[in-house]
This record gives C-alpha cells, sequence and structure tokens, in this order.
C-alpha cells in the first residue's frame, strides 16, 4: 500500500460532454440556462477563475456561466455547495431531462487534467452538443465534505496521484 500527504493531492474537475439538448435549438437552451446563470460569451482559451464560475461549450460558441446569487443563498448543512450539485439540480435535470447522472447514456465524462481539448476532441468525435468544463472542488471544501461525513456526487472530482483505493487519510480536528 502507497501513502502520500493530503497536501500532494491534486484535486482536478471532472467535466462532461453532453450529446443531446432535449429538443432545444443552441439558442433556445441558452435562454434555458439563462433561468439560473448569468451568461457571457468568452473568446476561445479564455478559462473559468473560480468557484461557481464554468466554462459552456456549445458548437456555436464558448460561454463563462456564473450561478445567479441566489441560488447560493443558505448553504447545506455541511456548509458546502458544489458547483456539480447545482450543475446536477439546475441544468442537467430540469433543462436537459438527465435523471441520473451515473448512468445516462447521453452524458460522458471527461477527466480534468484532459483540459478543453479534451472536451472539444470528445465533442466532435461522440457529436456532443455541448460540454460543461467545472472549476475543481477547492480541498477546503473537499475536507470539509470529509469532515460532515457527507458523499461527494458522481464524477465530481479527478485526484492525482491516482488513488486506486479509494481511501484519503488526513488530519482531523474538532473543536
Amino acid at each position: 500500500m502507497r501513502f502520500f500527504d493530503a497536501a500532494d493531492l491534486e484535486i482536478h474537475n471532472f467535466n462532461r460532454v453532453i450529446t443531446h439538448l432535449n429538443g432545444l435549438a443552441g439558442e433556445r437552451f441558452l435562454e434555458e440556462v439563462r433561468t439560473y446563470c448569468s451568461v457571457n460569451p468568452c473568446q476561445e482559451g479564455q478559462r473559468q477563475e473560480g468557484k461557481h464560475e464554468f466554462l459552456l461549450l456549445l458548437p456555436s460558441g464558448e460561454y463563462i456561466l456564473h450561478w445567479k446569487p441566489e441560488l447560493l443563498e443558505g448553504l447545506p448543512e455541511n456548509g458546502v455547495l458544489l458547483d456539480v450539485e447545482l450543475l446536477n439540480t439546475y441544468l442537467l435535470g430540469p433543462i436537459l431531462h438527465i435523471a441520473n447522472v451515473r448512468n445516462d447514456p447521453n452524458i460522458l465524462y471527461i477527466e480534468g487534467p484532459g483540459g478543453v481539448a479534451a472536451l472539444k476532441k470528445t465533442m466532435e468525435k461522440h457529436e456532443g452538443k455541448a460540454a460543461f468544463c467545472l472549476y475543481p472542488v477547492p480541498s477546503d471544501d473537499f475536507f470539509a465534505l470529509v469532515r460532515a461525513g457527507a458523499v461527494m456526487p458522481p464524477k465530481s472530482t479527478w485526484f492525482e496521484p491516482r488513488v486506486k483505493t479509494g481511501l484519503i487519510v488526513a488530519p482531523w480536528t474538532t473543536v
């Protein structure tokens, strides 16, 4: 068994390529997304800068999205509001009708280290209609969830070095 310090753990994002837009044309899909997010066109190569900001790739262009402030009010019991939970709750479910993110055939997962290039390549290969590039879960949020005994949503993080056992050991302090 191999051990390494939690400080050596790199947390990357886990991105998504969507192969259908639930019958919505590109502009209509963006209108639906605007219900929950501000949507701003961005230059190719521009990336998200922090938590609650993410990138949407469509065949017609790239957009930086920010969750609307009212969606961020009132943190859950564990004190951490993850972008992937918001994505699943507000965009994948109601707009795209993806009920089970674990096994829906219309969602493909791309490991964060592959970057936007891997998302674009997967979109081309599988005729993807949209891709979401999320900001990585901050380590403080990750360890807060661990201390709270919470379970991370499916495909919310990609760790390096790869943890084969799925077990992470970190110092634990209580107040």
